[in-house]
C-alpha cells in the first residue's frame, strides 16, 4: 500500500462575519514503514476572490519552508521537490519501531508548525494461524491471527496472490488480491476484501479462493499450461499507530492513495497549523498453497 498526502483546508473558517481573511497552514505527513523515502506536504487554505461564488479550492503549496524530523539523537533535513504539487522529501530514512518522533516546519513568514508521532510496535503472529492450502482437515475456512502490544491502533490487512502469464513469448507478472468472501449485493455477487479495524486476525473462505484461481483462466486466449502460480500468499499487516488510527476513526477514509481533506472541526495534531502526522509499519505473513491444489486447475508451478 501507498500512502500519499493530499491536504485541501476548507476556508469556512478562516473568514470572519466581514469577510477578513485568517491564513492557516495545513502539514500531511504520513511516514511509511514500507519504504526509505519520506514525503510530507504543505499547504495554506484557499482564498475566496467573491464570497458570493461557490467554494472552490485553490492549492497554495508552500514552498521554501525548512523541514526537520527527529527522533532520539538523529535528526533529518528534508529537499524540496516541485511537480504536478510542491512537496518535501527525505530519504535514506528507515522508520524506527516504537520511537517517538518530531516534525517540524518554519515557514517563510517566520512561523513554526509542529507534530509528535510515536511509530507502532511489531505484532506477534500466532503459532495457530493456518500455513498450508488446503489444510489437512480441507477446513472451509482459512487464517491470520496476531497479538498486538498496544491499544488504540488499527490494522488494514491485505492478501494477495501472484502468478505469471505466457504471452506471445514473453512472461508477463501479475498481482491481484484475495477475497474474504463473495457475497450477493443487488442481485450481483461482490468480492469483499479486508477493511481496517481493531481486530486481532482476519478470516478467509476457501471457496472465494476456488472462485478466484478458476477466474485467471482466460480460455480465449490463453491454455491453462500458460498461467504459473505462485505457491506463496502474501499476507501484509499495515499497523497504523494512534494519530492515523484517530484519523480513520473520524473520516473512516483508507486508500491505496490516502487524500486527507481536513478543517478545524475535523482531526488534527499538528501544533500551530492543522492537518495530520502519522506513522505505519509492515508486516508480512505466508501461506502457501500445496502443487496439488495448483494442478487441480489445471496450471503449472511459478519456481522463481
Amino acid at each position: 500500500m501507498v500512502f500519499s498526502i493530499l491536504i485541501l483546508v476548507s476556508c469556512e473558517d478562516s473568514f470572519t462575519q466581514t469577510g477578513n481573511y485568517k491564513e492557516d497552514y495545513a502539514m500531511g505527513a504520513i511516514l511509511q514503514g514500507d519504504t526509505s523515502v519520506q514525503t510530507i506536504t504543505l499547504s495554506k487554505n484557499y482564498i475566496l476572490e467573491d464570497l458570493s461564488q461557490p467554494r472552490n479550492p485553490k492549492n497554495l503549496w508552500v514552498k521554501n519552508a525548512t523541514v526537520t524530523l527527529s527522533f532520539d539523537e538523529e535528526a533529518y533535513i528534508f529537499n524540496q521537490v516541485e511537480d504536478d504539487i510542491v512537496k518535501y522529501e527525505v530519504g535514506n530514512l528507515k522508520l524506527p519501531i516504537d520511537k517517538t518522533i518530531k516534525i517540524e516546519a518554519l515557514l517563510p513568514d517566520g512561523r513554526w508548525i509542529r507534530a509528535f508521532t510515536k511509530t507502532p510496535k511489531e505484532v506477534s503472529f500466532s503459532g495457530y494461524s493456518n500455513k498450508f492450502l488446503p489444510s489437512e482437515d480441507n477446513s472451509d475456512i482459512y487464517s491470520v491471527s496476531w497479538r498486538s502490544f498496544e491499544r488504540d491502533v488499527n490494522f488494514f490487512p491485505k492478501l494477495t496472490l501472484e502468478y505469471n502469464v505466457q504471452e506471445n513469448g514473453i512472461l508477463k507478472n501479475y498481482k491481484i488480491p484475495v477475497p474474504q468472501e463473495y457475497l450477493i449485493v443487488d442481485d450481483k455477487e461482490v468480492a469483499i476484501y479486508p477493511d481496517a479495524s481493531s481486530q486481532i486476525g482476519c478470516a478467509f473462505k476457501m471457496d472465494a479462493l476456488n472462485k478466484l484461481m478458476t477466474s485467471i483462466y482466460q480460455k480465449e486466449s490463453h491454455s491453462r499450461s500458460d498461467y504459473f502460480i505462485n505457491k506463496v500468499l502474501r499476507f501484509e499487516l499495515i499497523i497504523m499507530d494512534q494519530n492515523l488510527t484517530s484519523y480513520y476513526l473520524i473520516t473512516n477514509n483508507i486508500l491505496d492513495t490516502y487524500s486527507v481533506k481536513l478543517d478545524e472541526s475535523e482531526y488534527s495534531n499538528i501544533e500551530g497549523g492543522i492537518g495530520i502526522f502519522g506513522s505505519f509499519i509492515k508486516q508480512e505473513y505466508f501461506f502457501y498453497l500445496t502443487d496439488e491444489y495448483i494442478y487441480s486447475f489445471g496450471y503449472r508451478i511459478k519456481t522463481n
